[in-house]
Parts: structure tokens; C-alpha cells; sequence
């Protein structure tokens, strides 16, 4: 049947998509600081990708005379795979590869928030320790240009 070889063909994509955003995943916990911009980047330009893909499905899930409830079961996982049409197998196992790049990705998240946490305080941590050193310089430069100016002595104060 027509549709739900289109079906597996749209779950094979969204894996495409995923496998792409499980990749930028685990590189934005290996890569250098300057370059989690970009992997952050390169996800979310999928998002509105797997967005489409998800719409596509439901449409021709939803389009399958008398298999639609059952189609959309098996894109989501809905039941088991006993518990709908054989002629759909396909479609479920597609949908269970799909899941397990998903399942992946939602188990890396945290360990991605983790990192760039670190990174945010470790560049907390350098700014404060740059303003604890500018301030001492300036404060140092400060008193020198008064101390230059005679600015502490009473006949200098007087002309200022």
C-alpha cells in the first residue's frame, strides 16, 4: 500500500533528522566552548524539519480509509505492536527506530545542560576574576594620577 510505504519513508527522514540532532548532541558535550554556538545552532535548525515531518505523518496517517486510528498508533507508539494491524508492522518498526534516536537525545539533555552550566560559570568566574583585576588597576592608576597631579597635597588641592 501506497501510504504506508510513505509513512516509513517519512519516519525514515525524521531518523535522518535525529540521527543529525543526536550527533550536534553529543558533540556539544565534547566540542571547545567557541564552538557550541553552532551545535546549538545546527538543532535547532531541525526542529522546524521534524515539526514538518510530524504534520506529514498525521496528514497521511490520518488520510488511510479505515487504518487512521491505527496508523497514527503505530507512528506514536501507541499500542503494541499486536495490538494493530499487521500491514502496519513496518510502520511501527520504523516508529521504534525513530523513538530509540529520541530516547538517546532526551537522555543526553541533561549532561548537555550540565556542560554548558560549567562552561557559563567557569566564564563567570574568569570575567569576575578580569573585573577584580581591572578594578586594582584602575584603582592603582587612580591614586598614582593624584599622586602625580600633587592632588594629595593641600597647596595642589587648593589650585584644583
Amino acid at each position: 500500500m501506497k501510504k504506508i510505504e510513505t509513512l516509513c519513508q517519512l519516519l525514515d527522514e525524521k531518523a535522518g533528522c535525529f540521527h543529525e540532532y543526536d550527533d550536534a548532541t553529543e558533540k556539544l558535550l565534547t566540542v571547545h566552548i567557541d564552538e557550541i554556538e553552532n551545535q546549538v545552532n545546527r538543532r535547532q535548525r531541525l526542529i522546524p524539519k521534524i515539526d514538518y515531518l510530524d504534520a506529514r505523518l498525521h496528514e497521511t496517517a490520518q488520510s488511510m480509509d479505515g487504518l487512521s486510528e491505527a496508523a497514527w498508533d503505530a507512528v506514536r507508539l501507541q499500542k503494541a505492536k499486536s495490538e494493530i494491524p499487521e500491514i502496519l508492522w513496518p510502520v511501527f518498526e520504523k516508529a521504534q527506530e525513530v523513538y530509540a534516536i529520541a530516547n538517546r537525545i532526551r537522555l543526553k539533555e541533561p549532561l548537555v545542560i550540565d556542560r554548558i552550566e560549567e562552561e557559563l560559570e567557569g566564564l563567570s568566574e574568569k570575567i569576575r576574576e578580569n573585573n577584580r583585576s581591572v578594578s586594582a588597576k584602575a584603582a592603582r592608576f587612580s591614586q598614582a594620577f593624584q599622586v602625580g597631579l600633587g592632588a594629595g597635597t593641600p597647596e595642589r588641592a587648593r589650585h584644583i
